[in-house]
């Protein structure tokens, strides 16, 4: 589960840069 987390994480800072 941690790691969906951590890949919407990923992708919501991708959209940021």
């Amino acid at each position: 589960m941690s790691g969906i987390i951590m890949e919407i994480s990923q992708m919501s800072i991708s959209l940021i840069l």
